[in-house]
């Protein structure tokens, strides 16, 4: 085989190893065609041996170059997705998990992690489009609690969602039972597949509310049978329009799951 023959054979099956579609068919005959018209017109091939071997790389080199412009497209990938509006979030939704407790926080919702053992309950976190925290000071003591205050910030139609589990207080029926029996306001729910009840708390007994117009809880059993251990997610809302955080709120509840 001549080296005009190797370097067609060559030509071909670097074209033929993309024949996925992405060089067109036009376009590697053309790269034939042009490099045999070159060797007519130039005698690409017909001087010394190391001047042969030199345009020989020379020219595959321009081929490789062709092939890759052909599959530049695929090779980059799917397209950018088009860059954020303004004042529109960029931040994924993700799963937050604790204490047995997983629930789905909404795209662009701020999330304050604080495993803060107070007397009975444990306040896992507070989530929301506003933020939440509760600080204890110098008496506290772990699973006892102490001097707490919790602090939101709650701007026009935005939202803070405490996340808290419980071991008591002790009572032979346990809470959820104690709502329903006690409470006329009080609904009966199932969140994570577990019963629960969902209640509008007045302002007054709400906890350190900072100008939240409702406040909703949702108590539900934990998995394991002890009707002393439950969790409870308190939603602050503050409007006047909360409608879609309304959405939100529901969606978060729709996605929680209970484990042991």
């Amino acid at each position: 085989m001549t080296q005009p023959d190797r370097f067609d054979d060559a030509v071909r099956r670097m074209l033929s190893a993309s024949a996925d579609g992405h060089v067109p068919a036009d376009l590697a005959a053309g790269v034939l065609e042009d490099t045999a018209g070159r060797r007519q017109r130039r005698g690409w091939f017909r001087g010394p041996p190391m001047v042969g071997r030199i345009a020989t790389l020379a020219a595959l080199a321009a081929v490789v170059v062709i092939i890759v412009i052909g599959l530049a497209p695929s090779l980059r990938g799917p397209a950018s997705p088009a860059a954020s509006t303004p004042g529109a979030t960029s931040a994924p939704s993700f799963r937050l998990t604790a204490d047995g407790l997983s629930l789905a926080v909404p795209a662009g919702w701020k999330v304050t992690k604080q495993n803060l053992e107070l007397h009975y309950e444990t306040i896992l976190a507070y989530v929301g489009t506003g933020t939440g925290s509760m600080t204890c000071g110098s008496d506290y003591i772990p699973g006892l609690g102490g001097t707490c205050v919790q602090t939101l910030n709650l701007p026009a139609n935005s939202i803070v969602v405490k996340v808290s589990s419980w071991d008591g207080p002790p009572d032979p029926k346990g809470m959820v039972n104690y709502l329903r029996s006690s409470d006329p306001g009080a609904s009966p729910v199932v969140v994570g597949e577990e019963a629960g009840v969902v209640e509008t708390i007045p302002l007054a007994q709400a906890d350190e509310h900072d100008g939240a117009d409702t406040v909703l809880e949702w108590t539900f059993q934990r998995p394991g049978g002890d009707p002393n251990r439950h969790y409870t997610v308190e939603a602050y809302l503050k409007g006047p329009d909360d409608s879609s955080i309304r959405a939100q709120l529901n969606a978060l509840i729709a996605s929680i799951t209970t484990g042991n």
